[in-house]
Parts: structure tokens; sequence; C-alpha cells
């Protein structure tokens, strides 16, 4: 297959991505069709990618066998994960058989994504870099955008159930995924739209916009929010500081360091916030031999 081609075909399949995720939330939670078939496609298809790189003559031989001593790494850990299903020697797993290969397949595809993309890199040139991660931004805003109509549809579950403020996640299975995939976007994003400017219009500010509010504001757990609060932050620092040295002033600067005082300022005001402090209260009570769960 042509790289040209290659290059092609993989923007596909991840601007597909977020389509794919809801129609697998919606035939294992309304239709109820459970199969491990509808956990292990893209895994294969990843595994796929990897072995038409693994015998790509221009991967350089030193690349592959790093990428080969991460996936040995990661077959240790799941031979080790599924002896110990039932916590055989240590507290680790506790599901069924399927329930762990399930999540150990799920697991395994973000790290081969990684180590596809590590070598793609690796031989892809400019304009082919640029259109991956164009297709990349594409696709984490999709995926906001199908979170906001699940929100809007009234369709989209709690995050927890303990609680009636306490966030929402969307058409997925999990809102650990929603959620760590967005911060995990957040810096290739930010590198996107403000750095190399691959989508230098004035509705890239509206579309970083609309990809921290789920993170920050609706998601509800811990480390988006504060992953997203970080991130905003270090890269406000960045853009003043570089701004110092330059002595010049644009609006993405007044856009960044306007966008952090609204995060700190509004930070207590979360979903992620009101379950932190729930849960601090709740290891309080433990502590103190009484259970305290405020329903914020």
């Amino acid at each position: 297959m042509e790289n040209k081609k290659f290059i092609s075909l993989l923007t596909i399949f991840i601007i597909a991505q977020p389509f794919l995720d809801v129609t697998i939330y919606f035939l294992n939670r309304v239709i109820g069709f459970e199969s491990i078939i509808t956990s292990i496609i893209r895994p294969l298809i990843a595994l796929g990618i990897y072995l038409y790189l693994l015998f790509n003559h221009k991967v350089s031989s030193k690349a592959k066998k790093i990428s080969f001593l991460y996936l040995a790494i990661y077959a240790i850990f799941c031979v080790f994960h599924l002896i110990n299903i039932r916590n055989n020697f240590f507290s680790l797993s506790v599901g069924s058989l399927g329930s762990e290969i399930r999540y150990l397949f799920n697991y395994g595809y973000f790290l081969l994504q990684f180590i596809n993309f590590y070598l793609i890199f690796k031989i892809a040139k400019e304009e082919e870099k640029k259109k991956l991660i164009k297709a990349f931004v594409l696709a984490i805003f999709f995926m906001t955008i199908l979170y906001f109509i699940s929100i809007i549809t009234d369709t989209s579950p709690r995050t927890y159930t303990y609680s009636t403020k306490s966030g929402f996640r969307g058409w997925s299975v999990s809102a650990h995924y929603i959620g760590h995939s967005i911060i995990y976007a957040l810096p290739v994003v930010i590198y996107s739209l403000f750095e190399k400017k691959h989508f230098n219009k004035w509705y890239k500010y509206i579309i970083f916009t609309l990809l921290i509010i789920p993170p920050f504001y609706l998601i509800g757990t811990k480390a988006p929010l504060f992953a997203t609060f970080g991130i905003i932050l270090f890269y406000t620092l960045m853009r003043i500081i570089v701004g110092i040295k330059t002595r010049t002033i644009n609006f993405t600067n007044i856009y960044f360091i306007a966008l952090s005082f609204i995060l700190v300022f509004t930070f207590t005001k979360t979903y992620g916030f009101a379950n932190f402090k729930n849960q601090v209260s709740v290891a309080e009570g433990d502590k103190t031999g009484t259970s305290i769960i405020e329903d914020s």
C-alpha cells in the first residue's frame, strides 16, 4: 500500500472514532447487545496498522525494536493481570475473564495507537503529519459536539449515581473515557490551533472553548478537571513569558489570560469540584466513624 493512500485511510479512521464510540454505546446500553466483538474491533484495526508499519522498510529497525519492547512489557502485564483474576495474589482485578480481557483490549488499543503514531511520524512527510493532526483535532471536536447533543436531548446518563449534581458522561460507556480522551488531546489541539496554526481562522477560539467545557465543567471527574486547569494555566504562563520577552501582545495571549481567569474564578462551581469535595467528606467521615455525603 502506498504511504499516501495509507495516510488517507488512517485520517478517515481517526475522524470516524467518535461516531464508532457512540455506536458501541447505543449497541451496549440502549439495544442491550453485549459482545466482546464491539470491544476488539478497534484493537484489531490498530494491530493491523502496527503489522503494516512493522513490515514497512521505511521504518527504522531501531524504532521497531523500541515499539516491540513497549508491547512486550504490556503483554507481560496482561498475563499477570489475567492470572490474578479474583485477587489470587493481590487486589487488582475482580471481574470475570471476559470483562478483564475486554478491559485489556481497550487499554492496549490506546498504547498500540500511541506506538503506531510514533512510527508513522518517523516516516511521514510534513504535509502528511499536518493532515493527521488536523484529523485528530476534528475527531475530538466531533466527540465534543456529540457530547453536547446528548446533554441537550437529555439522553446522557449521569457521571455517578450517588449524587444528583455529579455531571454527565454523554453517549459513552464511561465518563473517564471521554474525559481522558479530551485532556490527552488538549496539548495537541493547542499545538495545532495556536502554534502551527493548522486552523488559522477566527473560529479556532470557538473550537477550543467548546473543547474545554466538557472536561472542566460538565463531566464531573477529578482528572479532567485538574488536568484541564493545569494545561490552560501552564500554556497561559508560557504565552505571558514569550510576550514579555518579545514585547508583543496579540489576541491569542489576551484570550488565554482571560480564559485562565474564568477557570480560576469558576473552579469551585464545577461538578468535578463538588464530587471531589464529597469524596473528601466521605473519607473524613470514615476516619471519624461517620458517613458524610453532600448532595451538591
